[in-house]
Protein backbone atom coordinates (compact mmCIF):
# COMPACT_ATOMS: atom_id res chain seq x y z
CA UNK A 1 0.00 0.00 0.00
CA UNK A 2 1.43 3.34 -0.97
CA UNK A 3 1.14 5.93 1.95
CA UNK A 4 -0.21 9.56 1.43
CA UNK A 5 2.22 12.28 1.83
CA UNK A 6 1.20 15.50 3.68
CA UNK A 7 1.19 18.23 1.25
CA UNK A 8 1.13 21.60 2.85
CA UNK A 9 -2.33 22.19 -0.14
CA UNK A 10 -3.72 19.48 1.21
CA UNK A 11 -3.31 20.71 5.63
CA UNK A 12 -3.11 23.67 5.21
CA UNK A 13 -5.57 25.28 8.20
CA UNK A 14 -7.61 22.07 8.34
CA UNK A 15 -8.46 20.43 11.80
CA UNK A 16 -6.59 17.20 11.94
CA UNK A 17 -6.87 14.13 14.12
CA UNK A 18 -3.73 12.58 14.92
CA UNK A 19 -3.33 9.15 16.14
CA UNK A 20 0.15 8.81 18.34
CA UNK A 21 1.81 6.18 20.70
CA UNK A 22 1.86 7.93 23.76
CA UNK A 23 1.45 4.27 25.51
CA UNK A 24 4.86 5.18 27.69
CA UNK A 25 5.93 4.58 31.13
CA UNK A 26 4.35 6.40 33.42
CA UNK A 27 6.09 6.93 37.33
CA UNK A 28 3.54 8.32 40.32
CA UNK A 29 5.54 10.08 42.88
CA UNK A 30 4.66 10.16 46.41
CA UNK A 31 3.56 13.43 46.26
CA UNK A 32 0.85 12.34 44.03
CA UNK A 33 2.81 13.91 40.93
CA UNK A 34 2.21 11.36 37.41
CA UNK A 35 5.24 11.94 35.57
CA UNK A 36 6.57 10.36 32.00
CA UNK A 37 9.05 7.86 33.12
CA UNK A 38 10.17 7.17 29.34
CA UNK A 39 9.48 9.91 26.38
CA UNK A 40 10.79 7.81 23.33
CA UNK A 41 7.66 7.51 22.09
CA UNK A 42 6.12 11.36 22.82
CA UNK A 43 9.46 12.54 21.49
CA UNK A 44 8.49 10.89 18.21
CA UNK A 45 5.67 11.97 17.62
CA UNK A 46 7.00 16.20 17.24
CA UNK A 47 8.31 16.57 13.87
CA UNK A 48 4.35 15.53 12.40
CA UNK A 49 3.44 17.76 15.07
CA UNK A 50 5.82 20.38 14.21
CA UNK A 51 4.85 20.54 10.43
CA UNK A 52 1.04 20.34 11.04
CA UNK A 53 1.84 23.21 13.43
CA UNK A 54 3.60 24.70 10.54
CA UNK A 55 0.87 24.83 8.26
CA UNK A 56 -1.42 26.47 10.28
CA UNK A 57 -3.50 23.11 11.61
CA UNK A 58 -5.77 22.65 14.74
CA UNK A 59 -3.98 19.07 15.74
CA UNK A 60 -6.45 17.13 18.17
CA UNK A 61 -4.05 14.01 19.63
CA UNK A 62 -5.46 11.06 20.35
CA UNK A 63 -3.73 7.73 22.32
CA UNK A 64 -4.75 5.02 24.15
CA UNK A 65 -2.60 4.25 27.07
CA UNK A 66 -2.43 0.91 29.40
CA UNK A 67 -5.03 -1.52 29.42
CA UNK A 68 -8.03 0.14 32.02
CA UNK A 69 -10.13 -2.34 33.31
CA UNK A 70 -14.14 -1.47 32.68
CA UNK A 71 -13.99 2.12 33.56
CA UNK A 72 -11.18 5.04 33.64
CA UNK A 73 -8.63 4.72 35.83
CA UNK A 74 -6.92 7.44 36.63
CA UNK A 75 -3.57 6.14 36.77
CA UNK A 76 -3.39 5.69 33.27
CA UNK A 77 -4.76 9.40 32.14
CA UNK A 78 -2.87 11.55 29.38
CA UNK A 79 -2.29 13.93 31.34
CA UNK A 80 1.61 13.46 32.21
CA UNK A 81 2.04 13.32 28.74
CA UNK A 82 0.44 17.27 27.85
CA UNK A 83 2.47 18.45 30.32
CA UNK A 84 5.61 16.85 29.26
CA UNK A 85 5.37 17.89 25.80
CA UNK A 86 4.24 21.86 26.78
CA UNK A 87 7.39 21.49 28.95
CA UNK A 88 10.03 19.88 27.20
CA UNK A 89 9.04 20.94 23.45
CA UNK A 90 7.52 24.24 24.32
CA UNK A 91 4.62 25.21 23.02
CA UNK A 92 1.13 25.17 24.20
CA UNK A 93 -0.92 22.18 24.87
CA UNK A 94 -4.55 21.77 26.01
CA UNK A 95 -5.89 18.35 27.78
CA UNK A 96 -9.55 17.65 28.03
CA UNK A 97 -10.03 15.30 30.32
CA UNK A 98 -12.65 13.35 27.97
CA UNK A 99 -12.30 11.72 24.41
CA UNK A 100 -15.74 12.70 22.72
CA UNK A 101 -18.80 14.97 24.17
CA UNK A 102 -19.38 18.44 24.94
CA UNK A 103 -16.46 18.93 26.52
CA UNK A 104 -14.09 17.34 23.76
CA UNK A 105 -16.14 19.32 21.16
CA UNK A 106 -16.06 22.88 23.26
CA UNK A 107 -12.38 22.72 23.19
CA UNK A 108 -11.94 21.96 19.47
CA UNK A 109 -14.20 24.93 18.59
CA UNK A 110 -12.04 26.88 20.48
CA UNK A 111 -8.71 25.82 19.00
CA UNK A 112 -6.65 28.49 17.47
CA UNK A 113 -4.26 27.50 14.41
CA UNK A 114 -1.48 26.10 15.30
CA UNK A 115 -2.98 24.73 18.71
CA UNK A 116 -2.54 21.30 20.17
CA UNK A 117 -5.26 19.59 22.11
CA UNK A 118 -4.50 15.94 23.85
CA UNK A 119 -7.82 14.00 24.26
CA UNK A 120 -7.71 11.91 27.18
CA UNK A 121 -6.96 8.27 26.79
CA UNK A 122 -9.05 6.78 23.76
CA UNK A 123 -9.38 3.22 25.88
CA UNK A 124 -11.48 5.16 28.93
CA UNK A 125 -14.22 4.25 26.48
CA UNK A 126 -15.07 0.77 25.85
CA UNK A 127 -16.22 1.23 22.54
CA UNK A 128 -12.60 2.14 21.16
CA UNK A 129 -11.12 -1.83 22.37
CA UNK A 130 -13.91 -2.97 19.91
CA UNK A 131 -13.54 -1.40 17.27
CA UNK A 132 -16.85 0.11 17.33
CA UNK A 133 -17.95 2.14 14.06
CA UNK A 134 -20.14 4.91 16.56
CA UNK A 135 -16.95 5.97 18.49
CA UNK A 136 -14.91 6.34 15.17
CA UNK A 137 -17.63 8.54 13.85
CA UNK A 138 -17.81 10.42 16.57
CA UNK A 139 -14.20 11.09 16.34
CA UNK A 140 -13.81 11.93 13.22
CA UNK A 141 -16.56 14.67 13.57
CA UNK A 142 -14.13 16.64 15.34
CA UNK A 143 -11.45 16.85 12.26
CA UNK A 144 -11.17 16.99 8.73
CA UNK A 145 -8.13 14.73 8.21
CA UNK A 146 -6.79 11.65 10.40
CA UNK A 147 -3.25 11.08 10.52
CA UNK A 148 -2.03 7.57 12.15
CA UNK A 149 1.67 8.25 13.41
CA UNK A 150 1.19 5.66 16.16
Amino acid sequence: MKLKTLTPQAIKNKTVIMRVDYNTPLTHMANGVTKVADATRIDLSIPTIKYLRENNCKIILISHLGRPKNQPDPKLSLEPAARYLQKHHRFPVTFVPETIGQQAETAVAAMKPGGVLLLENVRFDEREKKNHASFAKELAKLADIYINDA
